[in-house]
């Protein structure tokens, strides 16, 4: 047996505790409203090739971004590439992005034959650092794909300053419901936004992925992209690939833009009531730029240090309290390794842990939650706050 792709995993030494406190669970409409809907996908014979369901969930989003017209898509990595394809016109060259991102971000530039560039992140909100942007842009560069991150805006305003008409795509994933100034992100007019619908986002199609670009030649592109290049007479005229959504997710989907506000601003009174709860303890919490809305897709809180963060996030587990510590930096990763110095990237991924985050909790659990984490801090480990 060929062992070339043979790794070894380590062994857990105690089995896993079932969390009481889950890290997330999808928020869906009542089973009664889905269910009429769901019969009528199936009676109709017709599961995918952009049928009526896709069409008023393209039509559902559009209308909550203010935009002409969303693309959708099976989910937002394949967004990312169409994305990427359409807007890039060099097949060599470098992106710029940030190193505290999912592996997507770099997996979508390095399939589509770019060189990921990995940048620092402004070390109070955690997105791109244009400053650091600025320093990178070079004659190599054919894009910047800055992340939402959690779902908080990037400062736009900025980036675009700094761009110059350089090809800007937003990962979004995390950001369908984020408002930046006042304008949701996914209307700007000089860049392509990519959303994710997968099942741990706050607005699900349990898997699905969405494009919001203003330009009509992109548009164009992107329709090609996504439906194998052709258009309706199987004459292939771009290297397109299968990028349509089911009409079981668009179902579904549809169903829950419809009620994405009142998600949205419930996940707002979540997070707040965590600040609240853990107010005055030795934590970071993401800022958010004036005038704009967070989607809270995670709430995220940094600790002193990597110990630190490490002792608490062993101790939740203990109390089945499910926690989650990423992101790891890219230009770590075995994939990607580079020898760059990114201190704000590297202090915030290795003391970061994500709380419990559903539409679910109550205002009971997350107090339950902080203080567990009040007594770890004030009680538990007290040399390691003043390391």
């Amino acid at each position: 047996m060929s062992t070339q792709h043979q790794v070894e995993l380590p062994i857990p030494s105690t089995p896993p505790i079932e969390p009481v406190i889950r890290y997330t669970r999808p928020d869906l409409p009542a089973e009664e409203l889905i269910r009429p809907h769901l019969k009528a996908v199936l009676e109709s014979g017709m599961l995918s090739n952009f049928g009526p369901y896709c069409q008023r969930l393209e039509s559902a989003v559009a209308d909550y971004l203010h935009v002409d017209r969303v693309f959708s898509l099976p989910n937002c990595t394949t967004g990312l590439l169409i994305a990427l394809r359409a807007s890039v016109t060099d097949t060599t060259g470098d992106v710029i992005l940030p190193s505290f991102t999912f592996s997507a971000t770099p997996l979508a530039i390095s399939w589509c034959g770019l060189t990921p560039r990995f940048v620092d992140i402004d070390p109070t909100t955690w997105t791109l650092d244009p400053t650091a942007m600025a320093n990178a842009i070079s004659a190599k560069t054919v894009a910047i794909m800055p992340v939402h991150t959690f779902g908080n805006p990037c400062d736009l305003d900025a980036i675009h300053r700094v761009a110059q008409g350089i090809p800007v795509i937003y990962d979004a994933a995390s950001a369908l419901g984020a408002i930046y100034r006042g304008r949701p992100i996914g209307s700007d007019t000089h860049s392509v936004s990519v959303f994710s619908l997968s099942g741990t986002k706050p607005i699900t199609a349990g898997e699905g992925g969405m494009i919001s670009v203003a330009d009509r030649s992109l548009r164009c592109l992107i329709d090609y992209y996504r439906n194998y290049g052709f258009y309706g007479d199987y004459n292939s005229r771009v290297p397109g690939l299968n990028g349509k959504l089911s009409e079981l997710a668009s179902c579904l989907g549809w169903l829950n833009v419809q009620r994405a506000e009142s998600i949205i601003v419930d996940r707002n009174q979540l997070a707040n009531w965590y600040r609240d709860a853990l107010a005055g303890l030795p934590l970071q919490f993401q800022e958010i730029p004036d005038g704009s809305r967070h989607t809270f897709k995670d709430f995220a809180i940094v600790l002193p240090s990597k110990k630190l963060r490490d002792a608490l996030v062993r101790r939740l587990a203990s109390e089945g309290i499910e926690t989650k510590t990423y992101f790891h930096p890219v230009h770590q990763m075995a994939l990607y390794r580079r020898r760059l110095s990114l201190p704000h990237t590297e202090r915030i991924a290795s003391r970061v842990v994500c709380l419990p985050m559903a539409n679910q909790m109550t205002e009971t659990e997350v107090g339950f939650i902080a203080a567990k984490i009040r007594r770890h801090l004030t009680l538990g480990a007290p040399r390691m706050i003043r390391q």
